[in-house]
């Protein structure tokens, strides 16, 4: 009920101290009490209603926090289908349980591996390959997200990973982070799992 549970298997902890500062909360869209969420993200070469007076990477994880059961619609409060994050982890909400997959494991997923309720490819690393996906199961319906730093980088990577072969991608589904004038937004395309 709102409490955020993590399972992992081999687990590595890095405590930052900073003396000064911290805490830096950057104003972001609202209506009343509620943030807009839709504000954070627009389509590419779309001018922004408003833009956001935020770095990329800030608006991007507010919006995965904030967006995800929209995003992952088949992993919400389903603890059995929770979304794979290759690499790192990646907050998506109270609703939503995140499966973080070690790159430096072999790529033969084990009895234990469950059926996948959606697939973030959150800066995607080298170290992940197309046969890492292909062992992989996920449910009927189960969506995509994949995050880059320009388009350039979220084409060559739906090629190196080959997920158009079992996900259905428009360029419709392509958005952007609603980034202040100048300032490089980031990238992400999302789909569908059409084995």
């Amino acid at each position: 009920a709102g409490i955020v549970t993590c399972r992992y298997r081999h687990f590595a902890f890095v405590r930052k101290r900073i003396p000064v500062g911290g805490a830096t909360d950057f104003v972001l869209p609202s209506t009343g009490d509620v943030l807009d969420v839709h504000r954070l993200a627009c389509a590419p070469d779309a001018v922004s209603p408003t833009p956001v007076q935020a770095p990329s990477h800030y608006l991007m994880q507010k919006y995965l926090a904030l967006a995800s059961p929209t995003l992952f619609p088949g992993a919400v409060d389903a603890p059995d289908h929770p979304v794979l994050v290759p690499g790192r982890y990646v907050n998506l909400g109270p609703s939503i349980t995140v499966f973080v997959l070690n790159l430096s494991t072999p790529a033969t997923p084990s009895a234990s591996t469950p059926v996948f309720g959606g697939l973030l490819l959150y800066f995607a690393d080298a170290r992940l390959a197309a046969a890492h996906l292909r062992h992989l199961k996920f449910v009927d319906g189960a969506k995509l997200c994949l995050v880059c730093r320009d388009r350039t980088a979220l084409r060559h990577e739906v090629g190196r990973l080959e997920v158009e072969e079992t996900w259905r991608l428009r360029l419709r589904d392509e958005f952007q982070t609603a980034s202040p004038v100048g300032a490089s937004p980031l990238f992400f395309l999302t789909g569908t799992y059409c084995p």
